[in-house]
């Protein structure tokens, strides 16, 4: 299998279709999994390079739908990342006994794909989880379920879906696919430090060793668009019930977020990304509407509503849920809104910088500082805002 580098998305196709199992997913400097391939076990069957996504990209496709929308139920709305329509979706393929995947954390706060088969379980999947996950053998499992007839709703990044409808080679009826308008996938070892860190921190806080609790990327405690990164975290000995010691950073302000918003810490292929433009082979993408209060406000909801575009009559048909505040809405608006559905995040020119003060151990909040600092970011947003001011009052 001859694939750059810098293509590689890391989806684990060839890992799973290949009929030798000679290829392993092996974790390069910064965390993210490469196939490596046993030589001396290949058989040059192919089968690798046939379901590889980045080297067969799916054509764009036309939209047959597009939709602002969040959930009607407040507590779901408020659990959810944005507006909540993957709860929807979700809950309608549980309640005809089928199986939803998605990504979870396991019990080290890695991110990984599961699945689940009840409704109690979906809070597993629920929520952004801004770590690549580990596919494992997600795909080999959903046509598993696909072959003995269940429902199937398979939800990841576009070049995840990619992986998926390459891998199954051909289309199920009981299969939907969900993925959503994606910035890029960060650093596993990042992140992982990041929990180190902040784990030291905790428990200098409560005088013992802390262990995590929870952890929420989009926590709307402030409001959707202030979301901050949430951690819980108790004493090593504590009881389940007991009461838990909270770290809350808005995510402008949070060391993590900072370096994946500002790009420093992608996969390589995320900079050059082959899935944007409507070509993952999804049923749905689904994303933030982050003009929604200025474009639509009316339709606006403080907890959340997000963008859905659908891209076939089976998709168009799981957003006719009773769940669902619904709102059409041209593609170009959707496109306007959120620009990550058409355009690749481009590599900071800061991110060698970034990478090298990693290598010599220092934390993260140091780096940033070094790299990003905060008060940098409110001049930039500070001068983006005055010059959407000034070309408002030209245009009136």
């Amino acid at each position: 299998m001859e694939l750059p580098i810098v293509e590689c998305v890391g989806c684990g196709a060839c890992q799973q279709i290949c009929p030798r199992k000679c290829i392993t997913l092996d974790r390069d400097s910064k965390g993210f999994l490469r196939p490596t391939v046993n030589a001396e076990s290949c058989v040059s069957c192919g089968l690798c390079r046939e379901v590889c996504p980045a080297l067969n990209v799916p054509n764009s496709r036309p939209v047959v739908g597009s939709f602002a929308a969040f959930h009607k139920d407040k507590l779901i709305l408020r659990d959810s990342s944005s507006g909540g329509i993957f709860h929807s979706l979700a809950s309608m393929v549980l309640g005809n006994g089928g199986v939803v995947f998605g990504a979870a954390f396991d019990q080290e706060w890695k991110v990984r794909h599961a699945y689940v088969e009840s409704k109690e379980d979906l809070h597993r999947l629920m929520g952004s989880k801004y770590v690549q996950s580990q596919i494992g053998d997600s795909y080999r499992k959903a046509k598993g379920f696909l072959v003995s007839g269940r429902e199937v709703l398979f939800t990841g990044t576009p070049c995840q879906i990619a992986g998926l409808k390459a891998y199954l080679r051909r289309e199920y009826d009981n299969l939907t696919t969900l993925d959503f308008i994606c910035h890029g996938v960060p650093s596993p070892n990042v992140w992982q430090r990041y929990l180190s860190e902040k784990s030291k921190e905790a428990s200098a806080v409560l005088g013992s060793e802390a262990r995590i609790r929870s952890v929420s990327f989009r926590d709307k405690s402030d409001s959707w668009k202030r979301y901050s990164l949430s951690l819980g975290f108790a004493k090593s000995e504590s009881r389940t019930d007991d009461k838990v010691f909270r770290v809350s950073a808005f995510h402008r302000k949070d060391p993590y977020m900072r370096a994946f918003l500002n790009d420093l810490i992608l996969r390589p292929s995320c900079h050059s990304c082959k899935f944007k433009n409507h070509n993952s082979n999804s049923d749905i993408t689904v994303g933030d509407f982050w003009r929604c209060r200025s474009a639509y406000p009316k339709f606006y909801n403080p907890m959340g509503v997000s963008l859905a575009v659908c891209y076939t009559s089976k998709g168009l048909n799981c957003m006719n849920s009773n769940d669902l505040s619904l709102m059409p809405l041209p593609v170009e608006k959707i496109v306007k809104s959120n620009q990550s559905i058409i355009r690749s995040s481009e590599e900071s020119p800061k991110s060698a910088l970034f990478w090298k003060r990693y290598g010599e151990g220092q934390s993260l909040n140091t780096i940033m500082d070094e790299v990003s600092p905060y008060r940098q970011l409110l001049t930039e947003r500070f001068k983006e805002w005055l010059g959407n001011v000034i070309y408002k009052l030209r245009t009136i």
